[in-house]
């Protein structure tokens, strides 16, 4: 592949692709059943909506049926935040959230009163308010963040051999492993692992359906397929993923979108062909944003230099052909240091990382990839966007779901998810 400089100034050309809209209402309907489905819902604040004076208040809730927990107990006025900070786990989704509120209305003495209750189904992770109202004393608001990971991998039994036929002795398959970051972030997120293509476009417009948009994607592969990967949130933006394109249809549609208010925040390489995805997001800036790709001491080499111009790299790909290995990546102005680190053993890595983190820095994402038979990971660190968060290196899946349930309790939310075989 030659080296190419992409600038949002090239002809536009139309080609197939599908907008992750925000729509009302809706269920998802008609998914693979996954093969586990869990979470966590988090009570962030109750928000007094109205309520005279100063109101003295009780919030017990419960979560998918289990009996119910006080919550707070706490005083406040109109327009007043108090903050929960309370979660639970959460076996399965949909999952139901009831919360019972009381006022403390008694002159002399206590005297709670009942407000009332309130319900919400949460289908997936997301944000989600929770209204109790009474037309006498007062209306509150519960605010919720909630994560969930649906994983659709499953080993399945072996294929049955044809009649007469023993079967074949079982090969023993390399396990699937996972890298991944953690960061802080107050947004409940939804995550999905393990879907072919057009099984995961149907559950990406089934989530855009209750309010869901992808903000992150993964292409990997296990059991001879091409699986996909996702990450959601209730983001206001417009997000429109490409998918499947040669390098050339990308690099023109590239150009089209990015003439506009969109700018390229994921990128997907894979095949042998190869194909490339991207997704892309509105962002109000005008400045003009930077799509890279060259071999890794040139790529490196122009990471630090659109740096110095103002141009980040926020997200990138390795590509390890029959030849060599290509870098490809998207560049914007945004706020924060970014910092690339290529071609690290696993050990050297986890060093790096370590220091890193020590000086309050951020991995933004990790990319494990094989070259010439070894295993190196590269990675995006930042500095100057909030405190560092988590990290998983060659972990099983097992061990990742229970890092998620883990950090997701601590507010630590998935950035990136890197599925690989050693």
């Amino acid at each position: 592949m030659r080296t190419h400089a992409v600038l949002a100034l090239m002809r536009t050309r139309v080609a197939s692709a599908f907008l992750l809209s925000l729509l009302a209402g809706g269920a998802l309907l008609g998914d693979p059943a996954p093969a586990a489905a869990q979470g966590r819902v988090t009570f962030d604040q109750l928000s007094i909506e109205r309520c005279k004076g100063t109101c003295n208040l009780k919030l017990s809730c419960s979560v998918g049926g289990k009996p119910a927990t006080e919550l707070l107990s706490g005083a406040g006025r109109t327009k007043d935040l108090l903050d929960i900070g309370k979660s639970s786990e959460v076996p399965q989704f949909p999952v139901e959230v009831k919360c019972t509120a009381a006022k403390d209305t008694g002159w002399i003495g206590t005297t709670w009163t009942q407000l009332g209750s309130g319900t919400v189904t949460a289908p997936a992770g997301g944000e989600y308010k929770l209204d109790i109202n009474n037309p006498e004393h007062a209306d509150l608001r519960v605010l919720m963040s909630v994560d969930s990971l649906e994983n659709f991998l499953t080993a399945g039994p072996p294929p049955a051999p044809a009649k007469g036929k023993k079967p074949a002795a079982a090969k023993a398959a390399a396990p699937l492993l996972v890298a991944a970051t953690f960061n802080p972030a107050k947004e409940g997120h939804a995550v999905v692992i393990g879907l072919e293509w057009p099984a995961f476009k149907a559950k990406v417009d089934k989530m855009a359906a209750v309010g869901l948009k992808l903000v992150t994607i993964k292409v990997f592969d296990e059991g001879g397929k091409k699986l996909w990967a996702g990450i959601f949130k209730n983001v206001p933006d417009r997000v429109v993923l490409r998918a499947n394109e040669e390098w050339k249809d990308f690099k023109v549609d590239w150009a089209r979108m990015t003439g506009g208010l969109a700018r390229l925040v994921d990128v997907e390489v894979y095949d042998t062909k190869p194909f490339y995805a991207g997704l892309f997001r509105d962002f109000s800036d005008r400045n003009r944003p930077m799509m890279w790709t060259d071999e890794r001491k040139n790529f490196a080499e122009k990471v630090k230099d659109l740096a110095i111009e103002g141009q980040q790299l926020i997200d990138f790909e390795v590509y390890v052909g029959p030849s060599k290995t290509t870098y490809v990546g998207t560049f914007r102005a945004t706020s924060g240091k970014y910092e690339l680190w290529t071609g690290n053993d696993k050990a050297t890595f986890e060093k790096k990382w370590k220091d890193a983190s020590g000086k309050g820095l951020q991995l933004v994402e990790v990319i494990p990839y094989k070259e010439n038979k070894k295993l190196a990971f590269d990675g995006i660190v930042r500095s100057g966007v909030g405190s560092p968060g988590d990290a998983v290196l060659d972990a099983d899946m097992a061990t990742f779901v229970k890092r998620w349930i883990d950090d997701t309790g601590k507010g630590l939310r998935l950035t990136s998810f890197a599925p690989y075989h050693d």
